[in-house]
């Protein structure tokens, strides 16, 4: 099995073919982060950083005289608001008592055959439970009535680790304020980032900065993950190339509001963390409920960015990726857009038509403008109604001179 719980030394180790990721638990209280590595048969000996005393880094009340751990400058795996880690907060709520503070302790876990489907979400899928084994780790604030799963799937053929955070509540109604799918605390702050930055029309151009003290990242705010920023972001070592180098992938499988963050911090770490943008996020949760996030998709890569890329290639391919199309090949397309914009008739989408005949093409897609009073992009989008004006007969009789062609049809919507 691709994942291994070592219940002497309390640590889960996550397998994939060439990387091991490590979670602790610290004296049956905390989750913390205990590294991302290069695969090895056991690093749970040598992942368990030093708890050093630190001025002005609050202790909990769990461990309060006895240790000099600080939630404030240890690797957690889901660190949570007003607990003295003073970084950014993988989950905020607003609680019915007016305060935010949360208190996820450790409360037990699950290891499960293959991947659960995440309810009314995109997500990566397997084709059978051999492909992949899934840790659920629960975490609860007994007070407060939550309940945290941390959703970890790993691939059996790729180096890629799948997360998703499930929050439950069977207390007073709470307001979540922040939840993120995935956050990893790396030793270290000499790192790049990779964002794909852009606008319309010049999408996803590469931007490489490096990681500084505090915040740094990427979001989209317009529901939507948006030509401007893609949801993605990379972590690369300082030696890290297209070819050579570690580097740490996080794509989210989500095409709404999105945030991507590196906060390096005081005690030279940095924390990374993906998920549902929380500006103007307030997800009410009744008791009996529950929220689900959508999913980050992990990869690390020893082969540089190049190694990243088919890795992620060959996951979204085989097991991203739905339905008829995805293993044919696409049709050759032609489409009357740039032809025509607004101003068609049946003859000129059926001269258009007979060119892509004689040029290779096999599918034609009319584009904007069939419907409503749509003659300019200031008007009737969303009026799904056929302009009879612009296409006499309807779609039935364009469609029918183009099928009559040899093409297929498609439609712009």
């Amino acid at each position: 099995m691709s994942i291994v719980f070592d219940a002497d030394k309390q640590v889960f180790l996550l397998n994939t073919p060439g990387s091991t990721y490590v979670i602790r638990i610290y004296r049956g209280l905390y989750l913390l982060h205990g590294g991302w590595f290069k695969k090895t048969a056991d690093w749970s000996d040598l992942c368990t950083p030093p708890v050093l005393d630190h001025s002005f880094a609050p202790n909990p009340a769990e461990t309060y005289g006895q240790s000099a751990f600080s939630h404030d400058s240890q690797p957690s795996e889901f660190p949570s608001a007003g607990r003295g880690d003073f970084r950014m907060a993988a989950l905020e709520a607003d609680l019915a008592d007016g305060s935010n503070v949360l208190d996820l302790l450790y409360k037990s876990y699950r290891i499960i055959r293959g991947k659960p489907a995440l309810p009314g979400l995109p997500a990566t899928y397997t084709a059978t439970e051999s492909d992949a084994d899934t840790l659920e780790l629960d975490l609860e604030d007994k007070a407060v009535g939550l309940v945290v799963t941390l959703s970890y799937t790993v691939w059996n053929t790729y180096d890629a680790i799948c997360r998703h955070t499930v929050v439950k509540n069977s207390g007073s109604p709470v307001v979540l304020r922040r939840i993120m799918s995935a956050s990893v605390d790396f030793a270290g702050t000499r790192f790049r980032m990779l964002q794909l930055s852009g606008a319309h029309a010049r999408e996803r151009h590469v931007v490489l900065r490096r990681i500084e003290p505090g915040l740094q990242g990427i979001d989209s705010r317009r529901a939507m993950s948006s030509h401007q920023q893609n949801p993605f972001v990379a972590l690369l070592a300082q030696n890290a190339n297209e070819e050579n180098g570690d580097v740490f992938g996080f794509s989210f499988v989500y095409s709404g509001n999105f945030t991507a963050q590196a906060e390096a911090d005081q005690f030279n770490m940095t924390r990374v963390q993906v998920g549902l943008n929380p500006d103007c996020f307030a997800w009410k949760l009744a008791a009996g409920e529950s929220f689900c996030t959508p999913e980050v998709v992990m990869v690390r890569s020893g082969n540089g960015l190049g190694g990243m890329s088919r890795i992620y290639h060959d996951l979204y391919r085989n097991n991203l990726c739905r339905g008829t199309w995805k293993t044919k090949e696409r049709p050759i397309v032609i489409n009357n857009w740039e032809a025509t914009f607004f101003d068609f008739t049946p003859e000129k989408l059926f001269n258009l038509a007979d060119a892509g005949v004689k040029a290779g093409m096999e599918l034609f897609v009319l584009d904007d403008g069939w419907f409503g009073n749509r003659n300019d992009d200031r008007r009737s989008l969303g009026d799904w109604n056929v302009n009879e004006t612009k296409l006499p007969g309807g779609l039935t009789n364009i469609a029918d001179g183009i099928i009559k062609r040899g093409l297929r049809f498609g439609l712009w919507v």
